[in-house]
Formats: C-alpha cells, sequence, structure tokens
C-alpha cells in the first residue's frame, strides 16, 4: 500500500514539475498572434489550460475574470481565485470523509452484529453531515474510487490556476495602459506617482505569481495526507467504540461471577 502511495505520490510531482515547465514555456513562445490584452488572455486560455480542463468537476466554478476597463482591485482578484480553489478542495475533502465512513460501514462492521447495532448509527449521523455540506457548497457527487478523485481534484485545480495565472499576465499588461492612463491626468498625478503606482502594482502581481507557483503543489500533497489518515482516524473511533461494548459485555460476564464469590464467603462465615 505505501508502494503504491509512493509511486502515485512520485507521478503527481511529476505531472505538477511538467504543468509548471510548459506553462512557463508556452506563455512565453505562444505563436505569433494579432490579439492583445483580454482577447489574448482568452486565447491562452483555450491554448493552454484547456488542456488541463477535467470532464468531471468537483464544483461549478464560475468564471469572473472579465475584461478590465480602467482600474481594477487585485485583492478582490486574489480573494476569487483562493475562493475557487478552497471550494474544490472542500468538496474534494467532503467526499473523502464519505467513502471512510461508508467503507467502514459496509466492510468492516457487517461481522459484528453489535458493533453495527451501535457505531452505525453514529457513522449514518456523520454520513449526513457530510452530506449536507456537500449540499451546501453545490459539489458534484462522485462515485470513483479515491485516486480518481486525485485526478479530478488535480485537473480542476490546474485549469483554474492556469487560467488565473493567464489573466495574472493579461492585467501586468494592462497595467502598461493604467500608467498611460493616469499620466494624462496630469493634474491629479506626477510622473514619478505613476512611476511608483506602476512599479507597486507589477511587484505585487509578480508576488502573487510566485505565491501562486508555491502554494499550488503544497495544497495538493496536504489533500493526500489528509486522505491517506482519515480513514485511520475514522478507524481509531471506531476501535475505541468497539472496545467499549468489549468492556460493557466483559463486566456483564464477570459480574455475576463476583457475586457468586461474595455468597460463598458469607456462606462460610454463617
Amino acid at each position: 500500500m505505501k508502494n503504491i502511495i509512493s509511486i502515485f505520490t512520485i507521478l503527481i510531482i511529476i505531472y505538477i514539475s511538467i504543468w509548471s515547465y510548459s506553462y512557463a514555456v508556452e506563455t512565453t513562445n505562444l505563436p505569433y498572434s494579432d490579439n492583445t490584452d483580454y482577447a489574448l488572455y482568452k486565447e491562452r486560455v483555450k491554448n493552454i489550460c484547456e488542456q488541463y480542463k477535467t470532464k468531471k468537476e468537483l464544483i461549478k466554478i464560475d468564471d469572473k475574470f472579465v475584461e478590465i476597463q480602467e482600474s481594477y482591485d487585485l485583492n478582490e482578484i486574489v480573494d476569487n481565485h483562493v475562493d475557487n480553489m478552497n471550494n474544490i478542495y472542500k468538496c474534494a475533502l467532503l467526499s473523502a470523509q464519505k467513502k471512510s465512513l461508508l467503507l467502514i460501514k459496509n466492510d468492516l462492521t457487517k461481522k459484528n452484529p453489535i458493533l453495527q447495532e451501535n457505531v452505525w448509527k453514529k457513522i449514518d449521523n456523520k454520513i449526513l453531515k457530510v452530506e449536507m455540506s456537500t449540499k451546501s457548497l453545490k459539489c458534484n457527487n462522485s462515485d470513483d474510487k479515491s485516486s480518481i478523485i486525485k485526478l479530478n481534484v488535480l485537473q480542476q485545480s490546474t485549469y483554474e490556476t492556469c487560467k488565473y495565472l493567464s489573466y495574472l499576465e493579461y492585467i501586468k499588461e494592462h497595467n502598461n495602459k493604467l500608467a498611460w492612463f493616469l499620466g494624462q491626468k496630469k493634474d491629479k498625478y506626477s510622473i514619478s506617482e505613476v512611476t511608483y503606482l506602476y512599479k507597486q502594482n507589477i511587484y505585487a502581481i509578480d508576488q502573487e505569481i510566485e505565491h501562486t507557483y508555491k502554494v499550488f503543489p503544497m495544497a495538493f500533497h496536504a489533500l493526500t495526507e489528509y486522505e491517506n489518515n482519515i480513514s485511520i482516524h475514522f478507524l481509531l473511533e471506531l476501535i475505541k467504540d468497539d472496545y467499549i461494548i468489549l468492556r460493557e459485555k466483559l463486566h456483564e460476564v464477570i459480574n455475576p461471577i463476583n457475586q457468586v464469590v461474595y455468597k460463598i464467603s458469607n456462606a462460610m462465615r454463617k
């Protein structure tokens, strides 16, 4: 099992490495295009990002990357991407929880009727809470195996991240127009102020691009670790419940024996 997980993890790392490299190369070596600005962004999404799109989305993501007219709010753009990624991973975590609970309920408690009686209700309550959260987030239901879910997470998160990075590149180019626009308002902005704002915006975007590349593999690794350990967590709870049942049954058996000893002792005293 550990070998399978290790191999899968290595494949994921290779996938991420290839994606990072291919995106960097393709965005700097696109075929000649007459498109500029937002049209070029859309073309990049189609030519570069579409290859990562999955047919089995964990959640429907609304595209809010619209064409910028004059100014823009980088924080709002960042928050939108963070929300999208959070929702993808939340749906993946909920799916992992439900599958682990169903595995325990259907496969591991069948041979123990007493455990079924005591545990199934608790498991059903947990499954109900997971399903309510899934419905609240509007996650798409999936019956795929764990590894396939990871692949869907990887594909959808890669697609959304690719779009996001392309959009950040677009607003970097838009900063040239923004600097020119501010430069025309000489009564409000001096050349030094325009230069400072331009450099500040470019620096903020570059920092966000670097941060996105850094966080992307970390988030997927955290999901992998969670999926690998959530079943163990539920099983430990099951062992605890099983132990409580054993203790109660043992007490039921031993208690009458203790009573017999006391009765014999009392009889001998008489």
